[in-house]
């Protein structure tokens, strides 16, 4: 179920008045005005006492019912309401760097122009240093270690060993893609997958038959995709492992 606005603006509320929260944004779909009935709340929030914000049943409109509030990775956390809404939380202290925020899209809820211009740098950085096509280690050459390092584990009969590293050969496909093509203006930056349907059909296609088959037709699959996509631009010894995945 959609987070209804009268909900949205309960919690838009909350953190206009808490006054541990010194700066507030709407990230993600919502703040550039796509969101569709399954789009989650995002909020990046800046806070003078980074704890007490993470006290969230303290704070939260009572009349929103938690059903799950939980934190990873120190400074992000996701609440789960009772109508299986979800609001995932950036939350940091004010004396952290900007530099730290992942931002995409954004749209200012509490904060001035300084925090507006703070969100803007943020967001030019995570495009250009955060996102996971820009990870060093995306290569084709990586991709074909990854897919027959899965090939041996599926010879031993580790198929879920082998679907792990086709999973991750996956994942190195859609960045090298996304690196070698150019980014669209949907693209996640941070998750690979995310909207490759509506960007990328061909790739998507792809993907979803090497993921939800046995590994050996994963394999053989992200290998046909690759050997498609790259063929004429390959040295001979990426051919080479190519159709030895294909064999």
């Amino acid at each position: 179920m959609p987070l209804n606005d009268e909900s949205k603006q309960a919690i838009l509320k909350a953190i206009a008045g808490h006054p541990e929260i010194l700066q507030a944004a709407i990230t993600g779909s919502l703040a550039r005005q796509e969101e569709d009935r399954f789009s989650d709340l995002d909020l990046l929030l800046v806070a003078r006492d980074a704890r007490a914000v993470r006290d969230v049943r303290a704070w939260f409109p009572v009349s929103l019912s938690i059903l799950v509030c939980a934190f990873h990775l120190e400074h992000y956390g996701t609440i789960l309401l009772e109508g299986f809404d979800k609001i995932d939380l950036a939350i940091f202290s004010e004396v952290e760097p900007a530099s730290l925020w992942i931002v995409h899209d954004y749209q200012v809820v509490k904060g001035g122009g300084d925090f507006a211009a703070q969100l803007a740098a943020a967001a030019l950085l995570s495009r250009e240093s955060r996102a996971a096509h820009l990870n060093p280690d995306v290569s084709l050459d990586n991709i074909l270690l990854l897919l027959l390092t899965a090939l041996q584990r599926m010879r031993r009969g580790e198929e879920l060993s082998a679907h792990g590293f086709v999973a991750m050969a996956a994942d190195m496909a859609v960045s090298l893609e996304k690196r070698l093509c150019g980014l669209q203006s949907t693209d996640d930056l941070l998750d690979p997958r995310r909207r490759l349907e509506k960007t990328r059909g061909e790739l998507a296609h792809a993907l979803h038959q090497c993921l939800f088959h046995p590994p050996d037709r994963g394999i053989q699959g992200l290998a046909r995709y690759l050997s498609q996509q790259y063929g004429k631009s390959i040295g001979d010894a990426q051919k080479r492992v190519l159709q030895h995945l294909l064999d």
